[in-house]
């Protein structure tokens, strides 16, 4: 199982976390687990 990493701007594929998306969308790199844990990685 490979977590999916999706490179969106605007928008994350994750409708649990949908106030979460908004804060990442800045960063635009979110890493979407199969678990439906979403995190976002800040450098």
């Amino acid at each position: 199982m490979v977590p999916i990493v999706s490179y969106t701007i605007g928008a994350v594929p994750n409708t649990s976390s949908n106030t979460f998306a908004t804060s990442v969308q800045s960063y635009g790199f979110t890493i979407v687990l199969p678990d439906g844990i979403t995190a976002s990685i800040t450098s």
